[in-house]
């Protein structure tokens, strides 16, 4: 048994033992172990058997019995030898198992620690990745911090770019361009005003001459007029047509030859004095047309009453429109005399002729005396005489005739051309033919109303023509008034053309006048707008400054909060940077 424990120990020690110098110690502890057990038992045995045969034999010598009792005690010499072999080897086996279950305590230890340290690895890795995760968080929070901020930065900055934009906007509010345009208006309108009254002047001026020279015309006509009717001379074949003996209207055109040698024109020294040029912008004035119509109604008067006619008169009516054919002809326009008509409301039974002679183009400036004029209506007049079926002054066709008795009014003219125009117009507003039924309505002449009926409300008397007249007067009367004459109808065309100047002069004064006082009135209430936008934007001034102080404090605010921000986020990183490094490295 003792043995047998030996060996179960020895194996134990082997089993227990942690490194190889304790296995090798193990070894040799069990082998001695066996040798000495071994011995022992092999001694106690041989003894055993000595014993034995000493007792059997008992005569066994004693020397064989010191003998083996010296083997005995050797033998207990070696067993106490062995024992305490045995004890050293227990001692050892227990200093071993000590030494083991140190061992042993030193794996579970290290096993613990490791167990430990694995945990406290997982432990730890699990901790590294919650902070990984926290740092990401806290670098992702302070990212969004800082992008909030920014944000925040950006927002305060345009608001304080606009408060100071609406600041310098109020500041920029300036009325001088205003004032400047204001008082360059108002000095071109007292310039204007000042134009405006000197041409009014000018053209009151202008009318007060036109005035007077339309008096001096009348007045050395006046004397003239006597001068000439006491002059000693027979002047009544200028106004007096003969007819030929015999003369019948049906058979007119037999008489030409006999017209032209019973009828001859004298010229009169005096008209040749009296000149006049005509052309586009120069006509004949009114007073010279007006003597020039009554003339022709002394031409004909006599010879249509010799027929049973009513005999002609004179008006405004039919000197104007005689008036308005020469002026268009001279102005270089085709002129119709049915529009001539229209414009005075006459319809077209108005009896109007033209006797054209050879003559410059119509843009030609045309100089003609009074004399000129006169001869060339006398010259017309014969021309009538014999003149084709429509020329109506003495009502040649019969639808003429189928209105005699009604009384017409005459104007005539002469352009640059030579042209001779007449307009015979029925003072009656409506005509009718006397072969024609009573119950048809009458023919209309023109409106009763219109252009042509308000003018000849003015009429002028048609002096009748003696045969003879002979007075004898100095002769430089008649040259004197003739000159006088002359010279104010000079002077009366002068003056008419510097008042139609002055009129265009005032028109113009007068429209840049409006026009200047228009920019004035605009530049008043621009400047007044201006004023008012001033006044107020000086009231918002300080509003908007105020505001601009507060943004830009908030903009402060926010760029500090940016900047702590940056800092966090900095921070973060680095943390997180360092936590990769520390990980890295374990």
């Amino acid at each position: 048994v003792y043995h047998k424990w030996l060996f179960y120990f020895s194996n134990l020690i082997l089993q227990t033992a942690m490194t190889k110098n304790m296995q090798k110690m193990a070894l040799m502890t069990s082998a001695v172990l066996a040798g000495i057990v071994l011995g022992a038992d092999i001694n106690q045995k041989t003894v055993h058997a000595d014993t034995t045969n000493t007792n059997s034999n008992v005569a066994t010598a004693t020397d064989e019995q010191a003998q083996a009792q010296q083997a005995v005690d050797q033998a207990q010499t070696k067993l106490d030898n062995a024992k305490q072999s045995q004890t050293t080897a227990q001692n050892q086996v227990a200093q071993a198992t000590d030494t083991q279950n140190k061992v042993q305590q030193q794996v579970n230890d290290a096993q613990t620690a490791v167990n430990n340290d694995q945990q406290t690895e997982n432990q730890a890795q699990q901790a590294l990745d919650n902070s990984n995760k926290l740092l990401d968080q806290a670098q992702q929070q302070a990212q969004n911090t800082v992008d909030s901020a920014q944000n925040d930065v950006n927002n305060a900055q345009a608001t304080v770019n606009n408060d100071q934009q609406a600041v310098k906007d109020i500041q920029n509010v300036d009325t001088t361009t205003a004032q400047q345009n204001f008082d360059k208006a108002q000095s071109d309108l007292t310039t204007a005003t000042q134009n405006e009254n000197n041409a009014k002047s000018a053209l009151d001026q202008a009318q007060t001459e036109k005035n007077n020279a339309d008096n001096q015309v009348a007045s050395t006509k006046s004397a003239l007029d006597k001068a000439q009717q006491d002059s000693e001379q027979t002047d009544t074949s200028n106004t007096k047509i003969n007819l030929p003996a015999g003369y019948d209207w049906n058979n007119y055109a037999q008489y030409k030859n006999e017209i032209f040698k019973v009828n001859h024109f004298v010229n009169n020294p005096a008209d040749e004095q009296i000149t006049f040029t005509l052309g586009p912008g120069h006509y004949l004035p009114k007073e010279t047309v007006k003597d020039l119509s009554i003339y022709a109604a002394q031409l004909w008067n006599p010879i249509r009453k010799q027929f049973g006619l009513p005999e002609y008169t004179v008006n405004d009516g039919a000197i104007e429109m005689a008036m308005e054919h020469a002026k268009e002809s001279q102005d270089g326009n085709l002129v119709d005399a049915n529009n001539i008509l229209s414009k005075f409301n006459v319809s077209g039974l108005s009896r109007t002729y033209t006797c054209i002679y050879p003559a410059p183009d119509r843009t030609t400036h045309r100089t003609v005396s009074l004399n000129d004029l006169k001869k060339q209506i006398f010259n017309s007049a014969l021309e009538l005489l014999i003149a084709d079926d429509g020329r109506h002054l003495i009502d040649h066709d019969t639808k003429s005739i189928s209105y005699q008795g009604y009384q017409q009014a005459i104007g005539i003219d002469v352009d640059n051309k030579g042209q001779t125009y007449w307009y015979m117009t029925y003072t009656d507003p409506t005509i009718k033919m006397t072969y024609l039924p009573s119950f048809l309505a009458p023919n209309k002449v023109y409106d009763p109303n219109g252009k042509y009926a308000q003018l000849a409300k003015t009429t002028y008397d048609v002096p009748a023509v003696s045969d003879t007249t002979s007075h004898t007067v100095d002769p430089s009367v008649l040259t004197n008034a003739q000159k006088a004459y002359n010279d104010a109808v000079s002077a009366q065309q002068a003056a008419a053309t510097r008042l139609e100047q002055a009129k265009t002069a005032h028109d113009q004064a007068v429209t840049a006048k409006n026009d200047v006082q228009a920019k004035f009135d605009a530049a008043q209430k621009a400047l007044d707008n201006a004023k008012a936008d001033a006044q107020t934007q000086a009231s918002n001034l300080k509003a908007a400054q105020d505001k601009l102080a507060q943004d830009q404090d908030a903009l402060a605010q926010a760029k500090s909060k940016l900047n702590t921000a940056q800092t966090k986020l900095a921070d973060a990183k680095n943390a997180h940077d360092e936590a990769v490094k520390t990980q890295t490295s374990a």
